[in-house]
């Protein structure tokens, strides 16, 4: 994972003590073994945008977090329809700047936010994979 993402979960969650392979610390879009059109979206590692409030209203819903595991907790997951059609747009101008849309995955922290993400279908129009963070680090960590 490039140093500038991973920069914001080790700070938040791991006490900055996460350390980017030296491999792929610096890599881009831009890097893939194919050509990429060299685009802000694809010289970034990282662009935020805020979408808090205003033009971006969440929806919470209340769901079973941890059904499999026979807890029955309860939790607050949330949804947003604006920041969704934000993504699939900035997947769009990915895919025009020629990144393949198997090299692009949507990380969100919530379970709403993947299951409306899942309705959009994105995954079938654009072949791409949709995690929330603990699947998706659970991947990627497995795989090791």
């Amino acid at each position: 994972m490039h140093e500038k993402i991973m920069r914001f979960p080790s700070d938040e969650m791991y006490e900055s003590k996460l350390v980017a392979d030296d491999e792929v610390k610096s890599r881009l879009l831009t890097d893939l073994p194919y050509e990429v059109d060299q685009t802000e979206d694809t010289t970034e590692p990282v662009i935020f945008y805020d979408t808090q409030g205003g033009d971006f209203p969440e929806k919470s819903e209340e769901e079973d977090v941890d059904k499999k595991a026979g807890k029955g907790m309860m939790g607050e997951s949330k949804s947003n329809e604006m920041e969704a059609a934000l993504v699939k747009h900035h997947v769009q101008v990915l895919v025009d700047a020629g990144v393949k849309a198997e090299d692009i995955a949507i990380v969100t922290p919530y379970n709403a936010q993947v299951r409306f993400y899942l309705r959009m279908e994105l995954q079938h129009i654009y072949s791409l994979a949709i995690f929330n963070y603990f699947k998706y680090y659970t991947k990627i960590y497995s795989s090791q």
